[in-house]
């Protein structure tokens, strides 16, 4: 029986902040992997899986927009990628262990000196979900109008 996801994202810029520091993506890895859009999608989890991911760039520091946008594209694409024969969640942890290499070097230009962001990351891989997180962000899961948290 297939597994069907329903997703939703949403980012705010808060009251405090003056940039919005945020990004997500949520793709559908067995399609073309491109960042779905509506505000709520409803999907079938294919042979490849979804991925969901928000990252929040580190509190003012600087270029924290930058950083966020550049893990959720960075985690996008190496799990687009062609998978290896195994998979399982080391996939998910090389794909951040990469967003993290490539934002740390995005960081060393001029005017993004100290630039980081948070990640929580979930791949679904048919009926499991494989969870990532750095940073302080949470993961939840919403079922059957029950919110649980998932990760501390």
């Amino acid at each position: 029986m297939p597994l069907n996801l329903t997703v939703c994202a949403r980012t705010d810029i808060g009251h405090v902040r003056k940039v919005n520091e945020d990004a997500f993506v949520i793709a559908d890895l067995t399609g073309d992997a491109q960042p779905l859009v509506q505000p709520i999608t409803r999907f079938e989890i294919g042979e490849r899986g979804v991925l969901m991911a928000v990252s929040d760039g580190m509190g003012g520091h600087a270029a924290g927009e930058v950083a966020s946008a550049l893990v959720v594209e960075s985690l996008r694409r190496s799990m687009s990628e062609p998978p290896p024969p195994a998979r399982d969640a080391d996939l998910i942890k090389v794909a951040v262990e990469r967003a993290n290499r490539e934002t740390w070097e995005a960081s060393q230009l001029p005017g993004r000196k100290g630039m980081g962001a948070t990640v929580t990351a979930v791949f679904v891989d048919g009926v499991t979900a494989y969870i990532a997180e750095v940073g302080d962000s949470r993961a939840y899961l919403v079922r059957g109008g029950q919110i649980a948290q998932v990760t501390k």
